[in-house]
């Protein structure tokens, strides 16, 4: 198929990319096609470009996407490279595919290729790219046992990558926290299960290497054949595994499968595991491989393994699967091999010889496994899975609830400790099933319709991680929720599923104004999350979090829709404080300016963007580290309660006494809080009493309100007032605790605002982190002041 141009300037010109044995290259017409001239050879890699792009502006000027972006000036007869790069891998990404130019400007140009969006202002010199799209094409993913873990991934002509599961990271998790380890396309990764930094990481066609995640450190361990032998077949995406019973055992997929038990320092090879298909002898489209003249063999091979599994109970038991349709088991660790393929249920209509998807060794019992068929090369896209529970004996399909086409089996993974969950990735879909797939259900949510090529569930956290092709990486924090539903949940008036293990932690808004212009993924929820399912709707749902004294601590809101699982979640804090400032929480201006603009100056209606991970406005103070209850009201009727645990950061040198002496004390500043605002109002009411009067004792009141929240009476209110965070000194600021006369002299700072000061320090304000220290000796001798003042004040309103 050839590419074709049009000029947009003169419609008669045309480009041509043309594939042919002698002939090929880029052609062109003047005059609509009637004649055509050969202008040269170029034409990179036809199969996979062929999308030539004409100047709009200017048809002698010829863009054509490749491996690399050439450029001609001459309408096609000679190309230059444009933009250069120094190396490999730095620079301008590799691997075109569509390039469009400006109508009203040929510098400004957008490229699309493997490496994403990218655009130029100077007419390819260089290039912006734009990196908040979300659209990597994921091969393989792993996952370490770090806290938080990290997901490993291989992506299509895109390298291997590492990133972190969670971060400190105030914005979520950022671009910049992957980091690249491996370059060309990534494929299969692993990771030691005794030691993280020790990371498997191939590249396309096997290429191997143990990766120091810490130190960038790539040793290239990939089996190499024996002086003399033909070379091994690797298959593009090669997977690879490393064992989960024994730390330096690692798994390499070829036309054998190679064993190391020394970190791929040394190799044992089984036999050739495949079919042998000779490729040149199979048809293609009526033609035999061997006589097609044009791009043979540009793309895959044959007669590779595509996956395999080792038995969870069984370090022994290893089973295969190829692309040319062997599904071979070994139950001595390798020596010896019996393929079953001929005994799997060909009943729905596979063709023998399909490829294998994947497989699921079953941590149910040692002769129980999954496997899947991909016949989508066939013209086939009905979905394909079987079990065995007897070594591969006898095998059933367990396809039910799947749809009947457009639904290739790309990926399965079993649930850690229910046998009887598994999840299977399709073509569009993933999906779930609780019976050892006889039935299978869709799972939705914000989900995307895309294909999932890979799924594993983190042994640890029961996070439910999917590599998509197209749409990245998605995280289910917590499926347990998933695998522990059951019909009799389903008929429950209300469920409240296990809570797991909560961590007190900072985020911290590390990276300063970054723009409107980049990507964030989602942070798991902040704190601790709580899942619930109603069998009939309801009008009010509450979840009353109280502390290990048995005191409620916080309320909680969540949806009352029926036939879902809902998530909430509780940020480890208390409700937010009485008379705390009301509003961004602006802070400290910077080279102010004439106006009155900035957060919070918005027109009614405008969302200002970025739209903040986390709640900019105020809030309650942290607990203490713990073991709490939460309790599901529906309705106002209490139903089943959860404890679970919160723990203290891990990486916090903060301890278990500070952490209880800053709860302590912030405790007492709220509930000081609380009185000065019962206070005010009570000043507020007797004063409005008056009237418009004055006289000694309108005085007495203005000066006692003065004293407890500032404003003389002008507009403060019982819970409003403005805190720390919204106030600005014209000149200058007094010192701590004290405020300006208007003579000049200092005065103490009104009750309200000391306390404000003091509760802002360890909740922040606005994208501002506070603190889980403990109480400062000045913050305690602030309290005690403050403590004093309103004592008088309490003392002078009950005078009278």
């Amino acid at each position: 198929m050839p590419g074709l141009a049009i000029a947009r300037s003169k419609p008669d010109v045309l480009i041509a990319t043309i594939e042919h044995a002698t002939a090929g290259g880029t052609y062109r017409t003047d005059d609509g096609g009637a004649t055509w001239t050969r202008m040269s050879a170029t034409n990179p890699r036809p199969m996979y470009y062929s999308k030539p792009t004409i100047d709009p502006n200017n048809d002698q000027r010829i863009w054509l996407p490749g491996t690399y972006i050439v450029k001609s000036e001459d309408g096609g007869k000679t190309f230059e490279e444009e933009p250069t790069s120094p190396t490999y891998d730095v620079g301008l990404k590799t691997d075109h595919h569509v390039i469009r130019v400006d109508p009203a400007n040929s510098s400004h140009i957008y490229v699309v290729g493997d490496g994403g969006l990218h655009e130029s202002f100077d007419m390819g010199k260089t290039y912006v790219r734009v990196n908040n799209i979300p659209v990597a094409q994921v091969y393989r993913i792993a996952v370490d046992n770090r806290d938080p873990y990290w997901v490993y991934a291989g992506l299509q002509d895109n390298h291997s990558w590492m990133g972190p599961s969670a971060t400190r990271h105030w914005l979520g998790i950022l671009n910049q926290d992957w980091i690249e380890i491996g370059f060309s396309d990534g494929t299969g990764k692993a990771v030691d299960v005794s030691d993280w930094r020790k990371v498997y990481s191939s590249s396309s066609n096997g290429n191997l290497s143990l990766v120091d995640p810490m130190t960038g450190d790539a040793m290239g361990i990939t089996p190499r054949p024996p002086a003399g032998e033909p070379s091994y077949r690797f298959d593009w995406d090669a997977p690879v595994m490393a064992s989960r019973h024994t730390s330096g055992t690692v798994y390499l997929g070829g036309n054998r499968l190679f064993i190391s038990k020394d970190f791929g320092s040394t190799w044992t090879r089984t036999k050739d595991l495949t079919r042998s298909i000779n490729r040149d002898e199979l048809p293609m489209m009526g033609i035999l491989n061997k006589d097609i003249k044009l791009s043979r063999n540009d793309g895959d091979g044959i007669s590779e393994i595509s996956n395999f599994a080792e038995s969870p109970l069984d370090p022994k038991i290893l089973w295969v699967g190829t692309d040319d349709g062997n599904v071979q088991l070994t139950t001595d660790g390798g020596s010896t091999w019996t393929e079953l393929s001929g005994a799997v249920n060909l009943t729905r209509g596979l063709k023998n010889g399909t490829f294998v998807g994947d497989i699921v060794a079953s941590s149910s019992a040692r002769g129980t496994a999954y496997v899947s068929f991909d016949a989508h090369r066939d013209g086939d896209f009905a979905p394909y899975i079987f079990r065995t529970s007897d070594l591969g004996k006898t095998w059933t399909p367990v396809v039910t609830g799947l749809p009947s086409d457009d639904a290739s089996v790309r990926g399965l993974a079993e649930y850690p400790g229910k046998p009887n969950v598994l999840f299977a990735g399709t073509e569009r879909a993933l999906f779930v099933t609780h019976d050892s797939g006889a039935h299978w259900t869709r799972l939705t949510a914000n989900l995307p319709t895309t294909r999932y090529d890979d799924i594993v569930v983190h042994p640890r956290t029961k996070d439910l991680v999917v590599g998509t092709h197209g749409r990245g990486i998605w995280i289910l924090d917590d499926a347990s929720p998933i695998a522990e539903w059951t019909p009799a949940i389903a008929v429950k008036r209300a469920h409240l599923f296990e809570v797991p293990r909560a961590t007190l932690m900072l985020y911290w808004e590390d990276v300063s104004n970054m723009n409107h212009y980049f990507f964030t993924a989602e942070n798991p929820a902040e704190g601790a999350t709580f899942t619930y399912h109603l069998a009939q709707p309801a009008q009010k749902v509450r979840l009353i979090v109280t502390g290990p004294t048995g005191k409620v601590i916080r309320e909680v809101t969540g949806p009352g829709e029926a036939g879902v699982i809902h998530r909430v979640n509780w940020d480890l804090r208390y409700p937010v404080p009485p008379g705390t400032a009301r509003g961004g929480g602006g802070g400290e201006g910077e080279e102010g300016g004439g106006g009155r603009f900035g957060p919070g100056t918005e027109k009614a209606g405008v969302i200002p963007l970025p739209i903040p991970s986390h709640d900019i406005g105020p809030r309650g103070p942290h607990v203490a580290p713990g073991t709490f209850k939460v309790t599901l009201e529906v309705d106002g009727v209490a139903g089943e309660s959860r404890t679970f645990d919160v723990r203290a950061d891990p990486a916090s040198p903060v301890t278990l006494t500070q952490h209880k002496a800053r709860e302590t004390f912030t405790v007492e500043v709220m509930e000081l809080q609380t009185k000065v605002e019962a206070l005010a109002t009570d000043l507020r009411k007797r004063r409005e009493a008056l009237g418009t009067t004055t006289g000694a004792e309108m005085t007495r009141l203005q000066a006692l309100e003065q004293r407890l929240v500032g404003g003389g009476g002008r507009g403060a209110g019982g819970g409003g007032g403005r805190g720390p965070s919204t106030l600005r000194e014209p000149q200058g600021r007094p010192e701590p605790g004290r405020g300006a006369t208007g003579s000049g002299q200092a005065a103490p700072q009104p009750v309200r605002q000391r306390l404000n000061g003091l509760i802002t320090a360890f909740v922040g304000s606005g994208a501002r982190t506070g603190t889980l220290n403990a109480p400062t000796e000045t913050m305690l001798a602030t309290l005690a002041e403050a403590k004093t003042d309103l004592a008088a004040i309490e003392k002078e309103i009950k005078l009278r």
